[in-house]
């Protein structure tokens, strides 16, 4: 497993991506901003958090020659975040995602074949509501005629809600 990261939130809007590095065994956290959505794919923030655009782009790291690249799908993320006037909708926060799925086989993921990568879930989180909503990729679909790329289904949006203990 080349590691595993997590997002969590508190009700303030405060939230936290916790990262386990496998070459050192550490957990690492990187602190989010909670005037924005943070943002997170599928690269180690607690490495790339500390870099510019520029600075990935003159490491090498930019530009993307794939649109599903992780960087790219960040960077896609964060357009959408900075410009999006007034508070998200559930609407505004699926749609986003919608942009950044990935289905496709990609050669830049490292190994000497083509690698499928599919969205497997994601998450829509109501902080009011102290709920989630999470929808699982369930197969492949058929191909679009536009994109010459096969779509994917997943499961409607399951609903999951935390209990106030203190009305009980």
């Amino acid at each position: 497993m080349a590691g595993v990261h997590y997002m969590v939130y508190d009700s303030q809007g405060n939230s936290a991506i916790i990262e386990w590095n496998r070459t050192d065994g550490n957990l690492y956290f990187t602190d989010g901003n909670s005037s924005k959505p943070n943002i997170m794919t599928n690269h180690p923030m607690f490495i790339f958090s500390k870099y510019t655009l520029k600075d990935l782009q003159e490491e090498g790291w930019l530009p993307f020659d794939d649109p599903y690249d992780t960087f790219n799908r960040y960077v896609r993320l964060d357009n959408i975040t900075s410009s999006h006037k007034g508070k998200f909708s559930e609407e505004d926060a699926a749609a986003a995602l919608r942009e950044v799925f990935a289905n496709k086989m990609v050669k830049a993921e490292g190994p000497s074949k083509p690698l499928p990568i599919n969205t497997i879930y994601n998450v829509i989180l109501d902080l009011n509501e102290r709920s989630l909503k999470v929808k699982f990729y369930l197969k492949n679909g058929p191909v679009d005629p536009e994109t010459n790329e096969t779509t994917s289904v997943f499961t409607p949006y399951l609903t999951f809600k935390m209990n106030d203990s203190t009305q009980q």
